[in-house]
């Protein structure tokens, strides 16, 4: 029977792939799983000389389903800007990237120990990707998790990350601990 095969490696192509000849003729029914320009499919059969499509776009429709957080805060240190700031997409049904939105992505702390507070500039515009630059949470703790939100999409929430405490910057006397004199306590 012939044979088809995409000719981008990536996409996932969903249909049957090898289909027996009728009548001289073989009939595909197949779809490619991500949007993209310049597909092409190319067709083969042994003892035959194989034939390609002309090239082709697919493309999901252009509206925002969902926001997708493309970079995720990792170990981050207390009261310090994040080392990794959370990068947000649009994405559309088929998790592709929306580039033309006009859009304010929110970030807000989720998962959290009571007191804990998110800093930093917690909007940011979306161009073509919503980079946050300045997110730091004052307290240590594992599992904090950050949600962002933007009018009319489903919100998305990294991954659960730890903070922990920083280097410590000063030293404090306490009253009550005795006098050191002479060296000696």
């Amino acid at each position: 029977g012939a044979q088809c095969a995409v000719g981008i490696v990536l996409p996932t192509i969903d249909g049957a792939l090898n289909v027996t000849t009728e009548a001289g003729y073989a009939s595909f029914n197949l779809a490619v799983g991500k949007s993209a320009s310049d597909y092409a499919f190319t067709f083969t059969s042994a003892g035959l000389v194989g034939t390609g499509s002309v090239p082709f776009a697919v493309r999901y429709g252009d509206a925002a389903k969902s926001l997708h957080v493309k970079c995720q805060p990792s170990s981050e240190v207390a009261a310090l800007a994040f080392a990794h700031q959370p990068v947000i997409e649009f994405v559309d049904a088929g998790w592709n990237r929306i580039h033309e939105q006009t859009r304010t992505v929110t970030a807000t702390l989720r998962a959290m120990p009571g007191a804990a507070t998110l800093s930093g500039a917690l909007s940011a515009p979306y161009g073509d990707l919503a980079a946050f630059t300045n997110l730091a949470i004052d307290t240590a703790w594992a599992g904090y998790t950050i949600e962002f939100s933007a009018e009319g999409v489903a919100p998305a929430e990294t991954q659960p990350f730890t903070v922990i405490a920083g280097a410590p910057v000063a030293l404090h006397l306490r009253d009550g601990l005795g006098v050191i004199q002479g060296g000696e306590p």
